[in-house]
């Protein structure tokens, strides 16, 4: 029995100095999209998601086994994702400085049957930092996007980017990119009807020769919101990573990505449908919640009641949600047409292309309450 325990336990260590320092900043860019943090260990390396109130963006950042010193995933089947509050993660990695200077060694253990997360420093002069964090099942969380079919790609030196968008006030909102041939300009968006004179417009303009890749196969303006931005901007400029920017036309998502070897980042944000209309869903023939594809994005649509078919008017819903499909069948994917409006994350006024993402969970999944964060510190490395 307590080798099968073991089996399910995941076990990661982090060198200390820089690599603690990256992941502190990857939560900390993570907290500026959402308010809780997936975790997830793949064969291929140690994932961290999270998606905003109004399912509007995506952000994920993806550490390979080359990344860590010991990677342990549990071995068997992938295990599903944990669940594990913002805030206390915070708690945990909140200076990346003090961390990449006194940490040595990061000791990450996720432990299925105890529903616990451990989280161990160890520190310079025999010091070490324990703390407990509550975890909780949840359902799979996942983005499908390609880059390759986005028309337009840019790829920037991060100061670049932090230096045009630092200039945007603390409480805008919105900003719009539009490209042409020769440039690159930022400029805050400005609500249609809303009077231009009492309203200060910025703009900025970037050049081709500015960008270490500038790739414009048609002229474009998207708008998209600015909040989940700037983490990545400040993950990277930090990092010393380039930015790439992947987008096509008004209503499909931008991608914003860095990578290198051992590690990538890429939020995914909705961006204002030109038309003013939104992604619509399809009822699959079973009956039950259907998965579709629209825009790059996997989203699940919402249960139409007893009507089969994709036409009429629906009562707007009172804010997105992520329906739970039980069927243990394939989910069928088809695309249908329905309107719905986003009312948090971006602003209600705004019409966004809105990112869906799908959801998995038991029939009746039991009902787990939210613990606070337990903080213990001791001289030895205790085993949840």
């Amino acid at each position: 029995g307590s080798d099968i325990i073991a089996g399910r336990k995941m076990r990661f260590l982090v060198a200390g100095g820089q690599n603690v320092a990256v992941v502190a900043r990857s939560i900390q860019a993570l907290a500026k999209v959402g308010d809780e943090c997936y975790i997830q260990a793949f064969e291929d390396g140690l994932t961290l998601r999270t998606v905003n109130s109004s399912r509007s963006a995506f952000a994920s950042f993806h550490f390979s086994p080359l990344f860590f010193q010991t990677f342990e995933r549990g071995g068997g089947e992938v295990q599903g994702p944990s669940k594990v509050v913002m805030k206390a993660m915070l708690s945990v990695f909140k200076s990346p400085a003090s961390a990449e200077r006194g940490v040595e060694l990061c000791k990450l253990v996720v432990n299925p049957d105890t529903d616990r997360l451990l989280v161990q420093f160890l520190c310079r002069h025999g010091v070490t930092k324990t703390h407990t964090l509550s975890v909780m099942d949840c359902e799979q969380l996942q983005a499908v996007y390609s880059r390759d079919s986005c028309t337009n790609t840019l790829c920037a030196n991060p100061r670049l980017l932090a230096d045009t968008v630092v200039h945007f006030p603390s409480n805008q909102e919105e900003v719009t990119l539009e490209v042409n041939g020769t440039k690159v300009m930022f400029r805050n968006y400005v609500e249609p009807g809303q009077d231009s004179h009492q309203t200060v417009l910025t703009e900025f303009v970037l050049t081709a020769p500015e960008f270490d890749r500038f790739s414009v196969q048609e002229s474009s303006e998207i708008t998209f919101c600015l909040k989940e931005l700037r983490g990545l901007l400040t993950f990277a400029d930090l990092s010393r990573m380039p930015v790439n920017i992947h987008f096509s036309e008004p209503g499909s998502p931008v991608i914003y990505s860095v990578q290198d070897s051992a590690m990538d980042a890429t939020f995914l944000l909705a961006t204002l449908a030109e038309d003013g209309t939104l992604c619509r869903g399809a009822r699959g023939p079973s009956g039950n919640s259907s998965c579709v594809e629209i825009s790059g994005m996997e989203s699940v649509s919402r249960e139409r009641g007893e009507r089969g078919d994709s036409s009429g008017d629906l009562d707007p819903p009172s804010g997105p949600q992520i329906p739970l499909d039980i069927s243990t069948g394939p989910l069928d994917l088809s695309v249908g047409d329905e309107d719905e409006d986003i009312p948090s994350t971006p602003p209600p006024k705004k019409i966004f292309r809105s990112l869906f993402f799908p959801s998995t969970l038991p029939p009746h999944p039991p009902s787990t309450p939210r613990h606070e964060v337990l903080a213990t510190a001791s001289e030895s490395e205790d085993e949840i």
